[in-house]
């Protein structure tokens, strides 16, 4: 948290300095905001995170009223009246400046967070008729006696289990340590800790039931004391569904360019579904896999069939044929290897290809190891009779003559590193890669070396390294946007709203929007995802059921995949209004327009022409 401010001060004297050196020039000539025109300026220069909404370059009364979050360096405002119209300011961070009165803040009933850099104040007693969740004070003038006279330290209480942010209020404002007396009832962060230290996220964790008090120390002195009550918690529990699917692939992505959240599920029969913020959707069935790769601040999709097929973002760039893929690399059934972009569109790599090992490398017909890029770049290593391949920035190549090999990224040629190998992988339970010689003793690989390894004791070895991962998993969950629910509107900047945290025996406690729901048998959760309406957590138990929990509504309910219609994603020939406007474009050749004309000849004259726009547009309408 202090590097955090420590990054924000430094940013923010940057900013004015830049400022000040350029002899600051005015963005505008007017102000559709009726705000001091220095100010104005500055908001629309430097100064606000969700100002400008649309990114005219004007902030208007309405963008004015609504911004959330504000950044203003007070150099260049004479008093504070400005903030009278940004009515719904949930936090505000100051700077510089000479003003010291800033009382006009206990008006802004929405505030939850304020932080001071280098403002020259002393007194803040008005916070007292704010909620604040977080005040920051860094090169102020207020004494740590009037903090102490100022901040609060709250009672608590919660369901056994059950976790909750925990602190001052509001936080921020001392540099304290937290100590429970009774450990057994409750603790602090996951692990049930007896001391923290104030911090932004904080959070207390319910034991046992019972009551005990905490201690508030500042250099070893308690300024402060609060109670904790811990309650017993109610958990959901059923009976496991014995016909449940069997999952056979569940992931969840976060489309960081558009903001949305989704969960795709497909079962062992084939079934594919897509759960999003719209909710359930089924895409279709002979579903053999799906994955996803990054592009521009998005995840795109790509969906494999058992027929061979792939669809490319729900666009179907191969019909049939299709053996296997690995990222964008796609391996055909006659042996070509494509590289197929995230628009759809693919070029062929390479011919006779009888194996896909990863997206740098594959075996030819002929058992040569090639190594591969979308840039028409064919490294030929030679001819491997492989037995085991490991595929890393430098990758190893066990054959069946006991040889192993390395090849570092770049390389022109394999590299070997050693003879008489029986058995190659990583020491069960390590991320240790070890080779096996017909002697019985260990060489242990790591960046393409080879180094003597004594190992005592039985071992097992595994073509995956193990990566440490925890019993109880906990969980921070993060909105789409801010919405109101339940009367309480989260908001996404630095306030944790909902947690989760799971116990060694499968139970899941949610302490979202404050509320508490607990829930046995699971498996894994997914979400927060915002319908427009609710926070929606999706969760999968054991038995490969699925659960949707709506905060807000409070209430737990399974989800049911019936037999829904098949459809079938980038083969649909119906008219819409995309294709109608990637048409219109087509026909008066604008920039970015599609090149390939198929599925615009609607009459099939053989010709692509307005007569075509006519018939999309009335198939449009009629539908």
């Amino acid at each position: 948290m202090k590097s955090k401010k420590i990054i924000s001060l430094l940013m923010s004297l940057a900013m004015a300095n830049t400022v000040c050196a350029n002899n600051f020039i005015y963005a505008q000539t007017d102000t559709p905001v009726d705000i001091e025109k220095s100010v104005y300026d500055w908001l629309v220069e430097y100064g606000s995170y969700d100002t400008d909404k649309n990114g005219d370059g004007v902030i208007s009364l309405e963008e004015y009223e609504t911004m959330e979050h504000m950044y203003i360096d007070l150099n260049y405002a004479t008093d504070l009246s400005f903030l009278e119209k940004a009515k719904s300011l949930r936090k505000v961070d100051f700077s510089n400046g000479t003003i010291t009165d800033f009382s006009v803040l206990k008006t802004m009933k929405n505030l939850r967070i304020i932080e001071f850099v280098n403002v020259p104040v002393s007194d803040i007693s008005w916070s007292s008729e704010l909620d604040l969740y977080m005040m920051y004070l860094d090169g102020t003038k207020v004494t740590d006696e009037h903090k102490l006279s100022v901040v609060q330290f709250e009672d608590y209480e919660l369901p056994a289990g059950h976790r909750i942010t925990f602190g001052t209020k509001p936080k921020g404002l001392l540099d304290c340590t937290f100590v429970v007396e009774n450990n057994d009832i409750a603790g602090f962060e996951d692990e049930g800790k007896d001391t923290t230290e104030e911090s932004f996220y904080n959070c207390l964790y319910g034991k046992s039931v019972g009551e005990t008090t905490y201690s508030v120390l500042v250099d070893g002195e308690v300024v402060g004391q609060g109670k904790i009550k811990v309650v017993p918690s109610h958990i959901i529990s059923y009976a496991p569904d014995e016909n449940a699917c069997k999952v056979k692939k569940s992931e969840s992505v976060h489309n960081y360019g558009n903001g949305t959240m989704q969960e795709n599920i497909l079962f062992e029969d084939g079934r594919y579904y897509e759960y999003t913020s719209e909710g359930l959707a089924f895409r279709g069935e002979g579903v053999k896999d799906f994955y996803f790769v990054y592009s521009d601040d998005n995840y795109i999709e790509y969906t494999i069939y058992e027929n061979g097929r792939l669809d490319v973002d729900k666009k179907t760039v191969f019909e049939d044929g299709v053996e296997s893929t690995e990222d964008n690399f796609v391996l055909k059934e006659d042996g070509s290897l494509f590289y197929v972009y995230t628009d759809g569109g693919s070029k062929k790599i390479s011919d006779n290809i009888s194996e896909l090992l990863s997206s740098k490398y594959a075996v030819t017909q002929n058992g040569h190891l090639i190594a591969f890029s979308q840039k028409d770049d064919v490294k030929d290593y030679g001819s491997f009779d492989i037995k085991k391949f490991f595929y890393s920035y430098v990758s190893y190549v066990l054959d069946e003559n006991g040889e192993v090999s390395a090849i570092r990224s770049g390389d022109k040629s394999a590299k070997l590193l050693c003879e008489n190998v029986t058995d190659m992988g990583y020491i069960n339970g390590t991320d240790t890669l070890v080779c096996v010689l017909e002697d019985g003793t260990l060489k242990k690989i790591n960046n393409g070396n080879i180094y003597d390894y004594k190992r005592d004791g039985e071992f097992t070895l595994k073509d995956e390294p193990y990566y440490i991962s925890y019993s109880n998993p906990s969980t921070m969950y993060i909105p789409e946007k801010s919405i109101e629910v339940a009367g309480i509107t989260p908001y996404v900047d630095d306030v944790p709203y909902m947690s989760s945290i799971r116990s060694d025996d499968g139970v899941e406690y949610f302490t979202c929007l404050g509320k508490y729901m607990a829930m046995s048998n699971v498996k894994e959760t997914f979400g927060a995802f915002c319908d427009g309406e609710d926070y929606i957590i999706l969760i999968r138990c054991n038995d490969d059921t699925f659960w949707e929990y709506r905060i807000g509504a409070d209430t737990v309910k399974k989800i049911e995949f019936g037999n829904d219609d098949v459809t079938e994603p980038g083969n649909d020939d119906k008219a819409d209004a995309v294709t109608l406007v990637r048409l219109l474009k087509y026909l008066v050749n604008e920039d970015g327009a599609d090149k390939d004309d198929k599925g615009f000849d609607v009459n099939e004259d053989g010709a692509v022409n307005v007569v075509d726009f006519i018939m999309l547009k009335n198939m449009l309408v009629s539908e």
